[in-house]
């Protein structure tokens, strides 16, 4: 374990702060998991003209996001954008969930899953490459 290394996670503007700080320091996260995460600077409607650079950044670092279908604060497209993108710039270990029947609380199903934490807690021993 990498006890120099931590897992960042975050919910809606927290979600948008995941993709963000990870993007700008990816050597210092196991794991990151942003949840209904918008990605851009100006809000859920706007997308960052960097998204290449970030998914450039995030193809080495294990990414779980998640985000619910009917979401009409952050669009689940934001994260399947984001996930896309990554998997484009070689990035083998991202994943996105999407809850097909929540909105922008899709968050509690998230946290309430055991799968969230197994997930998360597996990535410890995962060294970005």
């Amino acid at each position: 374990m990498d006890s120099n290394r931590i897992d960042l996670t975050g919910v809606s503007m927290g979600g948008y702060g995941s993709w963000m700080l990870s993007t700008h320091n990816p050597e210092h996260f196991a794991a990151i998991v942003p949840i209904v995460g918008g990605i851009g600077h100006g809000g859920p409607q706007e997308v960052t003209p960097d998204l290449d650079q970030w998914a450039s950044n995030l193809a080495k670092v294990p990414v779980y996001a998640f985000a619910g279908a009917l979401d009409k604060v952050v669009p689940a497209e934001r994260s399947e954008r984001m996930v896309k993108a990554i998997r484009a710039a070689g990035g083998q270990k991202a994943k996105l969930k999407i809850y097909p029947d929540a909105g922008h609380e899709a968050s509690r199903l998230v946290f309430s899953s055991a799968e969230f934490y197994d997930w998360m807690f597996s990535q410890r021993n995962v060294r970005a490459r």
